[in-house]
């Protein structure tokens, strides 16, 4: 995984992040990234915060009442 290129996390690097995904050395590799940036960070809470979102909603949602008869 490297940096070099963009300078920046992609999506893929920030969800397989933000999902446990990695490989230790890829974890590493990513927190120093982080460390040193301020973007990166912001958007590893932006989908952290998708990421509660979305749970908290599925948490919500109305039982199965069966078929919708229309």
């Amino acid at each position: 995984m490297a940096f070099a290129e963009s300078h920046h996390l992609t999506n893929t690097q920030i969800s397989d992040y933000v999902d446990g995904l990695l490989s230790p050395a890829e974890q590493q590799e990513v927190e120093l990234h982080l460390h040193k940036c301020a973007i990166c960070r912001a958007e590893v809470r932006s989908h952290r915060r998708l990421r509660r979102i979305i749970y908290h909603a599925h948490l919500r949602r109305p039982a199965d009442t069966g078929p919708l008869h229309l």
